[in-house]
């Protein structure tokens, strides 16, 4: 469609993604008692919903070089 995104913004996102997955999995591990409320869940599932969708987008790069 000619719409392409840089390869470097693609790796960008996909890094505050990973940071967001980070952050709210150690809050969880942290407070182990108490069960993660909804929006977050959902923001994690999102969160790596979204970074999957990243990593496929360019099927002629390795994942490993994404």
């Amino acid at each position: 469609d000619g719409f392409t995104i840089p390869m470097g913004t693609v790796a960008q996102i996909q890094n505050v993604l990973l940071i967001v997955m980070s952050n709210m999995a150690r809050e969880f591990l942290r407070h182990k008692p108490v069960c993660m409320g909804h929006l977050e869940s959902n923001c994690f599932v999102d969160a790596a919903m979204a970074f999957c969708k990243l990593q496929h987008a360019t099927t002629s790069i390795p994942v490993k070089t994404q």
